[in-house]
């Protein structure tokens, strides 16, 4: 079983999502620094990551990706993605495990598919968001998940989106998930600047 993990920045630093052999299956918490949250995941095969990896802009075909909210990517906190950035260029293999995976990409498509985002453009609401994840992960560990911490410290939505990211990191290990742009398009350190759901 490869060993996984979704991060998603919260309000006391990053949330964190794993999903091991042990202890678990799934596991949790909260890192106050990407390098922390790293250092707790050596070793993992694929990290998703709410975040841009790369800054350069993405080619015209992504453009399409307007219509399921993609470019606010780019409105992250500016600390966080300074903090990706900076871990990304102290360990330059980190391309090999770490992956941008947008969560609204995710729960469009567990929902049905990006296309069907643009037949009903509505954004999901929580209850609904917890419905689809209810249907892939058990849903005791998903009470227990989102009851384990503050709001102060990571918020239901970070943890829900938490989930769907995980869902897509089993697909990326798996050789089954998608990605914008289809073809790999590459920045000046040589990082496929792909987003994948």
């Amino acid at each position: 079983m490869s060993r996984l993990a979704a991060v998603v920045g919260s309000k006391a630093g990053w949330f964190v999502l794993r999903e091991t052999p042990l202890p678990g299956p799934w596991s949790w918490f909260v890192a106050a620094t990407f390098e922390e949250a790293m250092q707790r995941l050596e070793n993992y095969e694929v990290v998703a990551v709410d975040a841009p990896l790369s800054l350069a802009e993405l080619p015209p075909e992504t453009l399409d990706a307007d219509e399921t909210g993609i470019r606010d990517r780019y409105r992250r906190p500016v600390d966080k993605i300074r903090e990706v950035h900076e871990y990304m260029r102290a360990n330059p293999g980190s391309g090999h495990f770490l992956y941008e995976v947008h969560p609204h990409l995710s729960f469009l498509e567990l929902r049905g598919g990006t296309g069907e985002a643009r037949r009903d453009p509505g954004k999901p609401r929580f209850r609904d968001q917890l419905s689809f994840l209810c249907d892939i992960f058990p849903s005791e560990a998903l009470y227990q998940a989102l009851t384990a911490f503050r709001n102060a410290e990571a918020s239901r939505h970070d943890i829900l989106d938490a989930f769907a990211m995980l869902w897509s990191a089993k697909r990326i290990a798996t050789s089954r998930a998608e990605r914008l742009p289809s073809m790999p398009v590459y920045d000046a350190r040589g990082f496929d600047m792909a987003i994948w759901y």
